[in-house]
């Protein structure tokens, strides 16, 4: 239980810090003239991809425990039985 406590803690830490590059990446988009908003705009992708891959681990972490505590119930209503 403790696990999943820290993927999740890992996931909003790491959340919060995309996203906080996500704003300042806005805001120079904002701020600076269009050529240089276009490599704003491909940074903004990057941080896109990199928060959707977080997101994809962390699910992938949580199921395999799931799976795991799946199988060890199973094995002790088995082992009752």
């Amino acid at each position: 239980m403790l696990y999943h406590i820290r993927i999740i803690d890992e996931l909003l830490e790491k959340r919060t810090k995309i996203f906080a590059n996500i704003k300042n990446v806005m805001e120079a988009l904002v701020e600076k003239q269009e050529e240089e908003a276009e490599s704003a705009a491909v940074k903004a992708k990057e941080l896109f991809n990199e928060f959707n891959d977080l997101l994809s681990t962390a699910r992938n972490q949580l199921m395999s425990k799931e799976i795991i505590l799946h199988d060890q119930i199973e094995v002790q209503v088995y082992d009752t039985v």
